[in-house]
């Protein structure tokens, strides 16, 4: 795993990276997932329809990661409720989905904001140390503002 500083939407709009959005598990009753702040509001403005995409696949298989080839986008789940702090072993649990969606799709490389430490509450030096476990690979780089 590689730490770099940046704008993610840089490598997204640019270079068409594949990055991940931090989620939670809520879906509101217009079926679209809850996407109201940081990097998952900001997907959600850029890209039509992608919070009734996740809200639709959150619904009938859980709050997991799911990878969206046609848009290069991983959702990355960090909590269940959007209004709890994020959750260490949730992060932990869905950078593994993740690597394994990463070697399954032979991505070359994905972008991630530091998971839930912005809204999530958590402190990047628990998080950052725990996801290099998992993200043994350089093809994992988390980008810091």
């Amino acid at each position: 795993m590689k730490i770099v500083k940046g704008d993610i939407w840089d490598w997204y709009e640019e270079y068409n990276h594949t990055i991940c959005i931090t989620t939670n598990g809520i879906i509101r009753n217009n079926g679209k997932l809850v996407m109201g702040a940081g990097i998952a509001l900001d997907a959600s403005d850029k890209i039509k329809g992608l919070d009734t995409t996740l809200g639709r696949l959150v619904k009938w298989y859980g709050n997991k990661p799911f990878y969206l080839p046609d848009i290069n986008i991983m959702s990355f789940p960090t909590k269940c409720h959007w209004r709890d702090p994020s959750f260490l072993n949730l992060i932990i649990k869905s950078a593994e989905l993740i690597k394994e969606m990463a070697e399954f799709y032979e991505l070359p490389i994905i972008y991630s904001p530091v998971p839930g430490c912005s809204n999530g509450g958590l402190d990047k030096g628990l998080v950052l140390p725990a996801l290099a476990k998992v993200w043994d690979s350089d093809k994992f780089i988390i980008v810091e503002r």
